[in-house]
């Protein structure tokens, strides 16, 4: 199953990075924007814009390094935020002044004070963070018991009080409310559960993603499909949209996964509108603004791209390569 080929190689990668992290390959120190290697091959990937919608946190790597770096939404003022960390995920905090990521174990890094502090322990199998609507908790996933056995944990934003609410999901997303939220799952997982750990509802997905006011949940699994979250009633959206679904402000249209590339679908009857010839979806889900902007990587990762709704006045951010 594709799933869980991917779920094992993340394994591999995780623990790999666990063991750099013990030999002192992987830092956590903040610098300045380092020179450039002459004739490295840099990368961005996995952007994500802050809720405010003025900045694109990425990665950024080379054979022999990666960076946590930060620019302005017009491109301006790139520089890097966490040198020699890996972060496959970042999550903004609601009023744009933090964010928290995985390295080995989640971190938090507040902007005013760019210094990185460890929230859990250092464990590679601990990560995908979600920060919650209301900036007080975050969630994440946590490996443990078994062999692709992973749990979601809820914890304060200061890492305090961790518990863990339900055995099997990963990836967690909140529900604009911050009463729910959605997870990865198995075919017979739980899709979506509350705060207690009860289940809300029961599914399969490989990626999910809430609708801006929460009344459906979009989610892949052979193609994309919605769910009414008050009725419980599905359907199909579109059968190519694959991957990594963003569903936009003004919940219009969902940008996602074409194959490798980012598309756009509209939501009112699931047509795909635009797919987007100098992008990929490989290294990172396409990420918006509050003002309608997706940023996403360009096509190699050689840079963070951003476009407008219906995917016209494309420019680019960053050139790595």
């Amino acid at each position: 199953m594709l799933l869980d080929a991917f779920w094992g190689n993340a394994q591999v990668v995780r623990r790999l990075l666990s063991l750099l992290w013990i030999l002192g390959l992987v830092g956590t120190a903040p610098t300045a924007v380092p020179a450039q290697e002459r004739g490295a091959v840099f990368h961005d990937s996995h952007p994500v814009f802050s809720p405010d919608g003025r900045t694109i946190a990425f990665d950024r790597s080379s054979d022999t390094s990666q960076s946590i770096m930060l620019v302005d939404s017009d491109g301006r003022h790139l520089r890097t935020l966490v040198a020699n960390q890996f972060a496959q995920y970042i999550s903004w905090s609601p009023d744009s002044g933090s964010f928290a990521y995985s390295g080995v174990g989640i971190w938090r890094i507040d902007l005013a004070n760019p210094t990185p502090r460890l929230l859990t322990e250092q464990n590679p199998d601990i990560w995908q963070p979600a920060w919650s609507p209301d900036g007080t908790s975050i969630a994440y996933s946590q490996f443990e018991r078994c062999f692709r056995c992973t749990g979601i944990w809820v914890m304060k934003a200061d890492g305090t009080q961790r518990h863990e609410i339900v055995e099997q999901g990963r990836h967690p997303s909140w529900s604009p409310n911050g009463s729910l939220l959605a997870v990865t799952t198995s075919e017979t997982g739980n899709l979506i559960v509350r705060l207690d750990g009860s289940l809300a509802a029961r599914g399969f997905a490989d990626y999910v993603s809430w609708s801006p006011r929460g009344t459906y949940l979009a989610y892949t699994g052979v193609g994309l499909h919605l769910r009414n979250i008050r009725t419980g009633r599905d359907r199909k959206l579109n059968r190519y949209l694959g991957e990594k679904p963003a569903w936009s402000p003004d919940g219009k249209v969902i940008a996602g996964g074409f194959r490798t590339r980012v598309a756009f679908l509209r939501v009112r009857d699931g047509k795909l509108l635009k797919v987007l010839p100098g992008s990929t979806t490989n290294p990172g889900a396409p990420s918006w603004s509050p003002q309608g902007r997706l940023a996403f990587v360009h096509s190699g990762s050689c840079g963070i791209d951003v476009s407008t709704e219906n995917g016209t006045g494309i420019r680019r951010t960053t050139r790595s390569c």
